[in-house]
């Protein structure tokens, strides 16, 4: 009861865009909603988040998940041209298409086995194993390091589910300060269920869904206007 009522959740329901409008694009629906989820974060916190992407690992027969980390070198880059009062529609639209290229690139690593997180959580829980057994046996550096520490706390847990007869789904934040973010990609919207922790502030979830609206919104301007879509005004 204590954990339920210490975390609050907001739903967004955008229907300006989905799935049709971002094919039309040849844009990934899943690389549009992730920079929406990272630009909504920046304009709340001023940084970009350490963020968490399930991917599912269903080209293996006993595959589950890996980790996926849409926060790349790119989706940083479009962050921060976003911010930008100097930059043109013709940038930012150039950043936006760059960012998912590498969204797209990420995703498909992972899928194909080639992500790190769940091998090094092997390894680290292995390591723990060992050090229970033998008296002069330490943990290795890695897991002990502060930036092993840093990129596994995860201040944007997301998760997308595809699945028909879903209509919402959500779970908790993961660490301390942080956001879950469930959603959807339908084909004429996108839903998010977003919570934070009522002691970050009780309306915390509510002002990240406001600022993912507005991103949402900022990116399909910047994607409708005509100097990105190479129509003459």
């Amino acid at each position: 009861t204590e954990s339920r009522h210490s975390v609050r959740m907001s739903v967004l329901d955008y229907s300006l865009v989905g799935k049709k409008w971002l094919k039309s694009k040849k844009l990934s629906p899943d690389a549009f909603a992730q920079l929406g989820f990272h630009l909504a974060y920046f304009d709340i916190h001023g940084h970009v988040p350490v963020t968490y992407e399930s991917v599912m690992m269903k080209h293996f027969k006993y595959g589950r998940t890996e980790t996926g980390r849409p926060m790349t070198e790119e989706a940083s880059q479009f962050v921060e041209l976003m911010s930008d009062p100097l930059a043109s529609v013709e940038d930012k639209a150039a950043a936006i298409r760059a960012a998912a290229d590498a969204h797209v690139a990420q995703i498909k690593n992972c899928q194909a086995g080639r992500g790190f997180d769940r091998h090094l959580f092997a390894l680290k829980n292995l390591a723990k194993l060992r050090m229970e057994r033998l008296d002069e046996y330490k943990i290795p550096e890695i897991f002990t390091h502060q930036s092993y520490a840093v990129c596994s706390s995860f201040l944007l847990s997301t998760s997308n589910c595809g699945m028909d007869g879903v209509s919402s789904f959500g779970f908790g934040p993961v660490c301390e300060g942080g956001y879950g973010v469930g959603y959807m990609i339908a084909d004429d919207r996108i839903m998010a269920n977003i919570s934070s922790w009522s002691v970050v502030g009780p309306m915390q979830s509510e002002l990240f869904k406001r600022k993912l609206a507005k991103a949402y919104t900022d990116m399909y301007r910047i994607l409708e206007a005509p100097s990105s879509t190479g129509k003459t005004p």
